[in-house]
């Protein structure tokens, strides 16, 4: 399931790691390189010595790769993830510059806006109301350009401390108010831009989340998982598969004595120890038809593997209902691949090895596991329980030579028992 969703996600957009790592460096390295660029405009004797320059760049990038390995990690660690570039920056500069460094409020700038970009990721990402969340990546945006409002400050005022008359005498400056004013309103309109590119990316992901779900629910995690790294997999092909049919025996008459609402009951339960078991064998695609279940593996090994625990999981299941499974496998070709017509289409096999598979089953005693000898052939190794014996089925003309598992009273602990599949 992972895969599959990085699969999809990769097709959309960017992987979990690229993602958060340009997003640390947009958010991190900001403030620095706007500090670099007043600084070589400021072109003071006190000009940012290489020292500090390659200081608050490492700062940056440190914090960057910070926010991008801790991406999924709580608020707290995100938020204090933007401050890890101002205390690295400023517990370095003490160290080389001395006291002095407080000097420069330019350093002071560094803490505040580092801390008021944190509260704005913490709102974009905690926030329950999409409405809010939205408003947090506005006030990011806002936080972002003020920075540059503060840099112009500071150079049209340089060796000039932060005073309020001095901010009255920068803002009385009509081209002041209408810079500050300008990047203000861009900050906005860029933040509402931002915001509308989120909103449609939340919903591009519910969408695709949707889908993928309905494709799962077409293919199967595994199918949908290679298909999507190999288009070229849901293409008719001939293949060797080994197909697996399950069906409980006596269910129809049962179901007649049974509510509605005990039957769907059973049945869930049914359906989650199967589907769980196919998963964990790796079957490639399977399906679910009322009480019967059919199964395509890879190879013989995994389906005998994976029928033997579902046997025992159903026969705790079904023994209390006096209802029991029969399983049939056989190995062969098979065509595979999307099926139908120009408008509908499913991925399906077709062949005699499914319609053998078929009889097997149907020709199965309840508990009773029955194998080709084509699939028996194909097994890793041989199992002294099987015994051999003649069948004969409805559509062949001929008496089937076929292996069966009797059923017995060992059970395998694989998976959870039915009295726990049924509390979920």
């Amino acid at each position: 399931m992972t895969t599959s969703t990085t699969i999809i996600e990769r097709q959309i957009g960017c992987s979990s790691r690229i993602c958060p790592l340009f997003e640390g460096l947009a958010n991190a390295l900001f403030f620095p390189l706007a500090y670099l660029v007043y600084e070589t405009l400021a072109a003071t004797s006190g000009a940012l010595p290489s020292s500090e320059l390659s200081l608050i760049i490492s700062s940056g990038l440190i914090q960057a790769f910070y926010l991008a390995r801790n991406a999924a990690n709580s608020v707290l660690h995100h938020f204090i993830g933007h401050l890890i570039g101002p205390l690295f920056y400023s517990l370095s500069g003490i160290l080389l510059i001395g006291d002095h460094f407080w000097d420069n409020p330019n350093h002071f700038g560094y803490w505040i806006f580092a801390g008021c970009f944190g509260l704005a990721q913490v709102i974009q990402k905690e926030a329950r109301l999409h409405h809010i969340k939205y408003l947090g990546i506005i006030f990011a945006s806002m936080i972002r350009n003020t920075t540059i409002i503060f840099m112009f400050y500071l150079l049209t005022t340089q060796d000039q401390p932060i005073h309020i008359t001095n901010l009255h005498r920068f803002f009385s400056d009509p081209s002041h108010q209408f810079i500050t004013i300008a990047i203000l309103f861009l900050s906005i309109i860029t933040g509402m831009a931002n915001a509308a590119s989120e909103r449609h990316l939340d919903r591009l992901s519910q969408i695709t989340a949707q889908f993928k779900m309905f494709a799962e629910w077409l293919l199967g995690r595994e199918l949908l998982e290679r298909s999507m790294a190999q288009p070229e997999q849901l293409t008719l092909q001939r293949r060797d598969r080994t197909i697996m049919f399950i069906d409980i025996r006596g269910f129809t008459k049962w179901s007649e004595q049974h509510s509605p609402e005990e039957v769907v009951k059973l049945l869930r339960i049914y359906y989650q120890i199967i589907e769980k078991v196919f998963t964990d064998y790796q079957a490639i695609k399977f399906k679910l038809s009322a009480d019967e279940a059919m199964a395509i593996f890879p190879e013989p090994t995994s389906a005998l593997q994976a029928a033997l625990i579902i046997r025992s999981q159903m026969q705790k299941l079904l023994d209390p209902h006096q209802l029991g499974i029969g399983i049939g496998i056989h190995h062969g070709a098979v065509v595979e691949g999307l099926l139908g017509s120009n408008g509908v289409k499913l991925y399906d096999v077709i062949g005699d090895t499914v319609n053998t598979a078929k009889r097997l089953e149907s020709a199965a005693q309840k508990g009773e596991i029955i194998i080709s000898t084509r699939a028996y052939q194909a097994l890793n190794e041989d199992d002294e329980r099987m015994i051999s014996h003649i069948i004969t089925v409805k559509g062949k003309r001929q008496p089937l030579q076929v292996y069966s598992l009797p059923a017995c009273d060992e059970a395998p602990t694989s998976i959870n028992s039915a009295a726990e599949m049924a509390s979920i």
